[in-house]
């Protein structure tokens, strides 16, 4: 015999485990298990924080200094700055040096070409280990399944 659980309406900032029957109250959602409000979608110059507060399309996140709240702007072109690889247009990634906070977004590397991590690839597949080892010039994968869609674009239909 299963005994049902009532449900549970929880508020802005409460934890929301459906498992235990909470749900979030009217106009709220659950995001990483906590009540949050509902998404928005900034435009230029509106106020974001990626997580109830994005942007719209064609727009970043992006803080343009260390005290300023980040704000929704264009996406950087080579040659600007940016502080994550999202704040590059999609064919750019940003390229931080070590020790620094905010970085250059740059062209995507080549097949072959040295890289850092999968986003610095055309290919989106940086190739730095080997059986298992961890290679001391890792390159962009030449192969060619790891491209399917380089420009996150949509594939066609």
């Amino acid at each position: 015999l299963r005994t049902c659980q009532p449900i549970l309406t929880k508020n802005n900032g409460e934890s929301c485990l459906s498992y235990l029957g909470e749900v979030c109250a009217k106009d709220l959602v659950c995001y990483n298990d906590t009540c949050l409000p509902q998404p928005t979608f900034g435009s230029r110059n509106a106020e974001c924080d990626n997580a109830t507060t994005h942007c719209k399309i064609g727009l970043t996140c992006r803080k343009s200094g260390e005290n300023t709240a980040p704000k929704c702007v264009p996406h950087s072109t080579a040659g600007q700055p940016c502080n994550e690889h999202a704040n590059c247009l999609a064919d750019l990634w940003c390229e931080i040096k070590p020790d620094a906070s905010a970085g250059t977004c740059v062209e995507k590397r080549p097949p072959g070409g040295p890289c850092i991590d999968d986003e610095s690839c055309i290919n989106n597949n940086c190739e730095n280990y080997d059986d298992g080892h961890a290679l001391a010039n890792p390159v962009c994968s030449t192969d060619v399944f790891a491209s399917e869609n380089s420009k996150n674009e949509c594939p066609p239909i």
